[in-house]
């Protein structure tokens, strides 16, 4: 569930431009042995900038016991050339299950985009000297749905944020406009 979890965050980030699921071995050596090991990162993702990070996706409990830390930082110093810039371990402490919620919403919401109905939803927020609750903003149009849709896009290409992304949309529903 971690896994899928990363996934639907790393989807939901308008910076991500690709995403490798479970990508080529990698191989190092541990300190003070000399028969090489490989690992297998969770995720490679390359960025907008470029940038290219692996992750290695492990419940916070997990981390010790497999040695992941000591795994990920001998792959650091050793053998990220032409794989990666960086590696990292994520645990289930780098987000809540309701951040995790909010990015599967903005993933399906991004499948029935429609930019007439974004432009709508932005030119309301605009409207707005500070936050705005979703379900004002909802009320406000004839189809809630698509209002709710136009918003979650909204919220993906940074136009608006979700002024507190640890909460679900519907128990934190504030969003306000970002002037660029």
């Amino acid at each position: 569930m971690l896994e899928f979890r990363l996934a639907l965050l790393l989807m939901s980030d308008r910076d991500v431009v690709n995403i490798e699921d479970q990508p080529a071995p990698v191989w190092y050596l541990m300190p003070g042995e000399t028969k090489r090991r490989y690992t297998i990162f969770d995720f490679r993702v390359t960025y907008a900038s470029g940038r290219v990070e692996a992750y290695a996706v492990k419940a916070a409990e997990r981390v010790d016991a497999d040695e992941i830390e000591l795994i990920v930082e001998c792959v650091n110093a050793q053998s990220l050339e032409g794989f990666a810039d960086e590696a990292f371990v994520v645990t289930d402490e780098f987000f809540t299950i309701e951040m995790a919620e909010n990015a599967e919403d903005i993933v399906e919401a991004r499948k029935s985009r429609n930019d007439s109905d974004c432009r709508a939803v932005l030119e309301f927020i605009r409207r707005h000297d500070g936050p705005v609750s979703i379900h004002d903003i909802c009320d406000a149009f004839e189809d809630r749905g698509w209002a709710k849709t136009a918003i979650l896009n909204l919220i993906y290409d940074g136009e608006i944020e979700h002024l507190d992304p640890t909460e679900t949309f519907d128990e934190s529903p504030l969003v306000q406009a970002v002037f660029h």
